[in-house]
């Protein structure tokens, strides 16, 4: 198949890592793959892994200059799939593909990424898309949001990752956190903080690796350092190998109020981390019986957070190996993804 993908997005966040992995499994596959986005990072990195890249220029929505240059490089391609975000992606690349009658895939990470309105009841119209989400929440999210996407046909595809060596030991000494997002209100990682003042003040022995940007990339440092965590804490900001990084840790703390099927979760999971969230989202669809315990409420405070790493500070090595492989087992895999997506994109080339 010749399949495209199309990212407007100007920040890094998950749906880049997910287009990635995926771009690159289906190359693995045999499928062409071309990726349009803005000159950066992404770009550069989708070249390495072998796949064809487009610097896309998109400018205002619907803006017909960019429709004709997609509908170019489309047709240059051979597409017969294209797979697009919310928002500038589909309104170029995606209608320059409906207008060639190319098959589109909306594909929404987030339920939070819609509103009611006229742009996604006109998208819907317009793109008549198939959607393509990553866990059920997100699909009923986004079909309770926008009624307009409900007679929609749809696919959920959990994100899946390729699992690390089978976890068989404890933890490190000090204990070594983790988080991967952006550094933005919604993440939460005021409350994490707050939760290791709490493990700081019980003489626990840890240390907090934080990667990711954003809008509080200035100001959380300095909350850290109000709460004499200056020593306890990392703060690595954008880093291209966040799978290795935090493959090197023991837990991996997501304290976001508000997620999809978060990518760098279940690649802590495919690392064998036990992991401490707030229950939002997906998450649930895919956490493990075993660690129910650490699927924190959706408004859990630090005191709760606190609680959760306290309780696994007192695990002995064995107990805590359990919980890893727990975690480690529980992940979707990456050939298991590839599969249904690639089964997914199949059935959708033959309506060409």
């Amino acid at each position: 198949m010749n399949l495209v993908f199309a990212n407007a997005t100007k920040k890094w966040g998950g749906v880049k890592s997910w287009t990635l992995d995926v771009a690159a499994g289906l190359r693995e596959r045999g499928h062409r793959v071309l990726l349009l986005a803005r000159p950066g990072e992404f770009l550069r990195r989708a070249a390495l892994l072998g796949c064809e890249t487009c610097a896309f220029t998109f400018g205002p929505d619907y803006n017909p200059v960019a429709i004709l240059r997609a509908a170019r490089e489309l047709r240059r391609f051979g597409a017969q799939v294209v797979c697009g975000n919310v928002g500038k992606d589909l309104r170029t690349v995606g209608l320059a593909a409906r207008i060639l009658g190319i098959p589109v895939v909306h594909r929404v990470g987030l339920a939070g990424d819609l509103n009611p309105g006229p742009a996604p009841w006109l998208d819907a119209q317009l793109l008549r898309p198939h959607l393509l989400a990553p866990c059920q929440q997100v699909l009923d999210g986004v079909r309770h949001a926008v009624p307009a996407l409900r007679p929609l046909p749809a696919a959920v595809i959990h994100t899946g990752k390729r699992r690390g060596p089978r976890p068989e030991h404890g933890p490190h000494t000090p204990l070594a956190l983790a988080s991967a997002s952006q550094l933005n209100p919604d993440k939460g990682h005021a409350t994490v903080l707050a939760a290791l003042e709490r493990l700081a003040g019980s003489g626990i022995s840890f240390h907090y690796h934080v990667y990711g940007t954003g809008s509080l990339q200035e100001t959380l440092p300095r909350h850290a350092q109000d709460l004499g965590l200056a020593d306890h804490v990392t703060w690595h900001g954008f880093v291209p190998d966040v799978p290795a990084r935090i493959a090197q840790a023991d837990v991996f703390v997501l304290a976001s109020t508000s997620e999809g099927l978060p990518n760098a979760l279940v690649e802590a999971m495919a690392a064998g981390l036990v992991c401490v969230a707030r229950n939002v989202g997906g998450i649930a669809e895919i956490w493990p019986p075993a660690a129910h315990w650490l699927l924190l409420p959706p408004d859990a405070g630090p005191e709760a957070f606190a609680e959760a790493l306290l309780r696994l500070t007192r695990l002995c090595d064995e107990e805590f190996r359990l919980l890893r492989q727990a975690f480690w087992q529980a992940v979707p895999s990456r050939e298991t993804m590839l599969d249904a997506l690639e089964d997914f994109l199949s059935r959708l080339k033959e309506r060409l």
